[in-house]
């Protein structure tokens, strides 16, 4: 493990339009990557990943999205849509003068990131998408259930046709 047991990340803010948001920085390798945690958690999720990170080797930056950990909440339902969060994540990334560098999310968090490297590919150098979220607008089918029961029935088929479906890909993606 790379980080010393019993040590404490300094929490730190950025102001991100409206919201103050709360990230941790750990490392100063030359390959920077930021993580965004999904839906209903927190940077927290992170702490295995980062005992196993070189800090020699990276630059970390780990993002509370609004309405986690200690960054600022909002009382509106609609401040916490994907698009709100990837324009959240842009201004962190203004505020850290961040340039290619990697973003890794995690289920929300990676469609989060999905969004931002639609609008900012520029940006970034690369992703890590982790049981990703699909984007707005794209649900399960009703008979969602039914449908799996069904395939799994018939015989799996290989990850890349089962796990990697057009719903989630926008058509500005494709290109």
């Amino acid at each position: 493990m790379f980080i010393p047991e019993n040590t404490q990340l300094e929490s730190q803010f950025v102001q991100a339009g409206p919201v103050r948001l709360e990230y941790f920085e750990y490392g100063q390798g030359l390959d920077t990557l930021v993580f965004v945690h999904g839906y209903a958690t927190s940077a927290a999720i992170w702490s295995y990943t980062l005992e196993n990170m070189s800090p020699a080797r990276f630059r970390v930056i780990v993002l509370n999205n609004r309405g986690a950990g200690n960054s600022d909440r909002t009382p509106n339902e609609e401040d916490y849509s994907v698009g709100t969060m990837a324009d959240d994540l842009f201004q962190v990334v203004e505020a850290l003068n961040l340039d290619g560098f990697t973003l890794v999310g995690h289920s929300m968090g990676g469609a989060i990131d999905v969004q931002f490297a639609l609008e900012h590919q520029d940006r970034i150098k690369g992703m890590a998408l982790i049981n990703c979220a699909s984007l707005v607008g794209q649900s399960l089918p009703d008979d969602w259930e039914f449908q799996l029961r069904r395939d799994v029935a018939a015989g799996l088929p290989r990850a890349g046709e089962f796990g990697f479906k057009s719903a989630h890909v926008s058509e500005d993606f494709e290109r």
